[in-house]
C-alpha cells in the first residue's frame, strides 16, 4: 500500500498537468480582427432535422464572455455589448455530462468537458426532443501569460460544417 501511495505522489510531482489547471475566471473580450469562420455546405438531405436558426441579422458572431472557474466547475455567461447576459451555461471539467437549456427550454445542450494537453475540450450536442440538431467540439487554449484565450470550434448541423477560431483578451 505504501508503495502505491509513493508511486501516485511521484506521478503527481512529475506531471504538472495533474498539479494545477489554468484559471479561466474573468471577463473576456473578443478581438474581432482575429475572428475566422469557414463554412462548407452539405448536400441537402430531405430526411435531416432542420438546422437551428441563424443568429439575428446584425448580430456579431463574437461575444464577450464572463467565466467563473472553480475547478471542476466552469460557469459561462455570454454577454451583449452592453454587458447584459444573453445566455448562461455550466460545464464541469471531469467529463461528466452537463445539461443546459436553450431557447427557453425548447432545446437542451448535452456536453462533456475535459482537459487534454493543456486545453479545455468540450464535446456537445444541441437536442430538440430526441434529435441532435447541432454537434460541436470546442478547444479552449490559454496563452502562457494568461491574457489571451483562443477558442477553436467545429460545428455540424444538417446543412453545414463550420470551423471557427475566436480570440479573446482578458479584461484587467
Amino acid at each position: 500500500m505504501t508503495g502505491r501511495v509513493i508511486a501516485m505522489l511521484l506521478l503527481w510531482v512529475s506531471n504538472p498537468a495533474l498539479q494545477s489547471r489554468p484559471d479561466l475566471s474573468g471577463s473576456w473580450v473578443a478581438i474581432p480582427s482575429q475572428f475566422n469562420l469557414t463554412k462548407a455546405f452539405k448536400a441537402p438531405d430531405p430526411h435531416a432535422r432542420p438546422a437551428p436558426p441563424p443568429p439575428p441579422a446584425g448580430s456579431p458572431l463574437w461575444l464577450s464572455i464572463r467565466l467563473t472557474h472553480d475547478e471542476p466547475v466552469i460557469e459561462l455567461e455570454y454577454l451583449r455589448s452592453d454587458g447584459t447576459t444573453i445566455s448562461r451555461e455550466r460545464r464541469t471539467t471531469d467529463n461528466t455530462e452537463n445539461l443546459n437549456q436553450r431557447d427557453r427550454g425548447a432545446l437542451i445542450q448535452h456536453s462533456k468537458t475535459h482537459w487534454a494537453d493543456g486545453a479545455l475540450v468540450t464535446e456537445s450536442r444541441l437536442m430538440r426532443e430526441d434529435a441532435t440538431i447541432l454537434s460541436a467540439v470546442e478547444s479552449w487554449q490559454l496563452s502562457p501569460d494568461g491574457t489571451t484565450l483562443t477558442i477553436t470550434s467545429s460545428f455540424e448541423d444538417s446543412k453545414s460544417l463550420s470551423h471557427v477560431v475566436a480570440v479573446y483578451r482578458r479584461k484587467p
